[in-house]
């Protein structure tokens, strides 16, 4: 059985996606886009592999390697990004997300699909918790419909 609220999360989840691609970025970490891809050795096993990239310059932000794919590793992944984004701009995403004459912040847009990892709890209060971001689940297929 669905949530009582399914169809207003849906709407809100709708609007938020159709926002992020509203105004094309015009610099780099505005937009990130994520997700994760298995690649299978010659022996069987599995390797799930998860990053970011930048939507405006197309540059990937590091990856997390492992055997799995759930909440921890979309969070380590995640922290891989923001610490190589840091790394390039050489002050904290969060000043590189605040206007400086407003102080208003303007976060950047983690899209990703709906995949397990990005549907938990423990991934939405992390994401929660980071002033510089916030989370777009989009819908399969193009994400900026």
């Amino acid at each position: 059985m669905l949530e009582v609220d399914y169809q207003a999360v849906r709407r809100e989840h709708a609007k938020a996606r159709k926002a992020a691609f509203l105004v094309p970025p015009d610099g780099p970490n505005q937009v990130w886009q994520m997700d994760f891809a298995e690649f299978e050795t010659q022996m069987g096993g599995t390797w799930r592999i998860g990053g970011c990239v930048d939507y405006w310059s197309k540059l990937e932000l590091g990856w997390h390697v492992s055997p799995t794919s759930d909440h921890r590793d979309a969070i380590r992944a995640v922290r891989l990004a923001i610490a190589e984004a840091e790394r390039l701009l050489g002050r904290s995403l969060l000043e590189h997300a605040t206007n400086p004459e407003t102080g208003e912040a303007r976060p950047v847009c983690l899209v990703t699909d709906n995949g397990p990892c990005f549907k938990s709890n423990d991934f939405a209060k992390f994401v929660d918790s980071r002033p510089e971001l916030v989370h777009i689940r989009t819908r399969r297929g193009r994400p900026e419909r």
